[in-house]
């Protein structure tokens, strides 16, 4: 028996039902984009720039979220998944027509090009 037999491949939030990677990402983010390179005198101003960061962060719109804030999806709006429709089915049918027309073969076998 090799020392790596025992490993087994799990996917955070399938395998595991308590995984926090998703507040650990948050988290990441926080420290590394917000906070890294500033200093706070007492913990009363790290809270107020943390307040204002929190208000920032729930009112930017993601395309994660299909163009709603964070906030408008914990107050029950739902994306509207039709919206894009059309024009996702018009960049998928010229991206398709663009690859088939300039073949670059970086993709095959050695042996094919």
């Amino acid at each position: 028996m090799k020392f790596y037999d025992w490993l087994q491949r799990l996917v955070a939030q399938i395998d595991i039902s308590f995984s926090n990677s998703m507040i650990e990402a948050y988290f990441h983010k926080l420290k590394n984009i917000f906070l890294k390179g500033k200093s706070f005198d007492t913990i009363e101003s790290l809270n107020l720039h943390l307040e204002s960061l929190k208000q920032k962060c729930n009112r930017i719109h993601l395309k994660a979220l299909q163009g709603l804030t964070p906030e408008m999806v914990l107050h029950g709006q739902l994306p509207d998944l039709s919206q894009y429709r059309f024009q996702i089915m018009a960049a998928m049918k010229v991206r398709i027509t663009e690859n088939l027309t300039d073949p670059c073969n970086l993709c095959l076998p050695l042996d094919r090009k």
